[in-house]
């Protein structure tokens, strides 16, 4: 139902209220001609009406149906002191414009059971002012026409109520899409944030991951030429080349990450290819690294051998550059089933440290930047070191069987 206050605080419904009920004494004071007892009286009973009306109509729907029977009841006895009125000084006049405003209440705050009832006696108050005037004979016709006015006026209030009721709709709707347009440009905004922050998070584990280990491992080799400078030309030429190709893979690297940003580390080699490649251009740099694979081999998809082998640069750099290792330890281990997934393990005997029990948080980018990747696919990083007793890197990651290279 139509809230009251909607229908009464407007301007509108106030001025119909009061045009019609003093559209309603002026009419019968000019056709009863004046009479200062009669004016006072009907002025008095109708301008408490209109401002009950007006007033305390507007705040019924707040306080229970309480509130609404003693508002009826009240209207309802001012209309009755105004039928005595008319009756006394023998005036009927437009007394039936009176009743049109409490009719149209009704249907505003009520029921149909309840806006009948106020209809019916509203309508048995008037057809009894009207036999007391004049004859009861006058009765059926009087009744017909004002009955076919209280129609109307049900009728067109309740498609005033229905017209408010789908304005009201349409603005709470409306004020719901600028609401939710509202949110989804803020969402929009912070999926672009996200998108963006995930992708320069991308482009600096792979900026690191294939930039990073190649000047590292050109380190390395810039290193083991300068030792063997003056002791062995040939291992100083090959060591000079090595680098050279370091140096061309991290160029590579940066063309590929500019241009596409989905350089292949691999260079079209297998896992296998690519770790036993590392482990011997380790080894060359003075840094002697034992390949091991256990299992049955089987395919891998390309995210899950990018990160094991971005997992043996890792284990690799950081043996040569922080653990001061003599030896290594590389194994790729692949189970018994695919249910077990594939482990990538490196082991160094170097001073160990205590900063890590486990927790790779803690490391440098690129061990944080191992840890994303293990977690984007399911997996486990490890890392154990004590000091003075190495460390171990172990990254264990699942291999469904749907995988394919």
């Amino acid at each position: 139902m139509i809230k009251s206050s909607e229908a009464f605080r407007t301007r509108k419904g106030i001025a119909i209220t009061s045009f019609v009920v003093g559209m309603g004494l002026l009419v019968t004071l000019l056709d009863h001609g004046w009479d200062p007892s009669f004016a006072l009286k009907a002025g008095i009973l109708s301008a408490l009406y209109a401002l009950v009306s007006i007033f305390a109509g507007e705040r019924l729907d707040l306080r229970g149906r309480g509130a609404k029977v003693l508002y009826f009841t009240t209207q309802f006895g001012l209309l009755a002191l105004l039928a005595w009125v008319f009756t006394q000084h023998r005036v009927f006049g437009t007394l039936w414009l009176y009743h049109m405003p409490l009719i149209a209440q009704a249907r505003m705050l009520l029921r149909p059971a309840g806006t009948a009832s106020v209809a019916i006696s509203s309508l048995g108050l008037l057809m009894a002012h009207l036999a007391t005037l004049t004859s009861w004979a006058d009765v059926p016709s009087s009744l017909f026409a004002l009955s076919t006015a209280t129609a109307f006026v049900l009728v067109f209030t309740d498609f005033a109520m229905r017209e408010s009721s789908a304005r009201d709709e349409a603005q709470r709707l409306s004020g719901e899409l600028e609401e939710a347009n509202r949110r989804l440009s803020a969402y929009a905004v912070q999926a672009e944030e996200l998108a963006a922050a995930r992708e320069r998070t991308r482009m600096a584990r792979e900026i690191h991951d294939s930039v990073g280990h190649s000047l590292t491992a050109l380190h390395m080799q810039l290193q083991a030429a300068q030792a063997m400078l003056d002791r062995d030309v040939e291992h100083t030429r090959d060591a000079l080349e090595k680098a050279r190709r370091c140096a061309q893979d991290g160029l590579n690297d940066i063309r590929h990450s500019v241009s596409a940003l989905r350089a292949d580390p691999l260079d079209g080699r297998n896992l296998h290819a690519a770790l036993s490649d590392a482990a011997d251009l380790s080894s060359s740099a003075g840094l002697p690294v034992r390949f091991t694979i256990r299992g049955a081999q089987r395919p891998l998809s390309p995210a899950v051998t990018l990160t094991l082998f971005r997992a043996a640069q890792e284990g690799l750099t950081n043996a040569k550059k922080h653990a001061r290792a003599r030896h290594v330890v590389l194994e790729l281990d692949y189970g018994d089933t695919s249910r077990d997934g594939v482990t990538l393990v490196v082991e160094d005997d170097g001073v160990g440290t205590a900063s890590f029990s486990g927790e790779t948080s803690d490391g440098g980018f690129g061990l944080i930047g191992l840890g994303e990747r293990a977690h984007q696919l399911q997996g486990e990083l490890d890392l154990r070191s004590e000091p003075g007793d190495g460390a171990r890197l172990t990254l264990t990651l699942p291999t469904p069987l749907e995988e394919s290279p």
